[in-house]
């Protein structure tokens, strides 16, 4: 299940931050994520680092950073997997 998806605020030409919670609802699981990202309206996808902050508190809680060019739109979406689910 993912949850509180979020992004820092874009900086063009810089990167930005995505956060997102990955669990079952009642703590971390062991789960594979990825994040990917687009920055040519869709027309191809890059795939980013997309880890476990593996902090307390912040146990289910993934990061990944996306490169960002000087002007557009940035899409991006998480694929995760618990090995027997989506």
């Amino acid at each position: 299940m993912l949850a509180n998806v979020c992004n820092s605020a874009p900086a063009p030409g810089g990167a930005m931050v995505v956060h997102a919670d990955i669990g079952n609802g009642g703590g971390a699981i062991d789960v594979t994520a990825r994040l990917f990202y687009s920055l040519d309206n869709q027309a191809t996808w890059a795939e980013t680092v997309f880890t476990s902050v593996g902090r307390p508190g912040f146990d289910s809680t993934f990061a990944g950073i996306v490169p960002l060019p000087s002007s557009g739109t940035v899409f991006y979406y998480i694929q995760a997997s618990n090995g027997t689910n989506y």
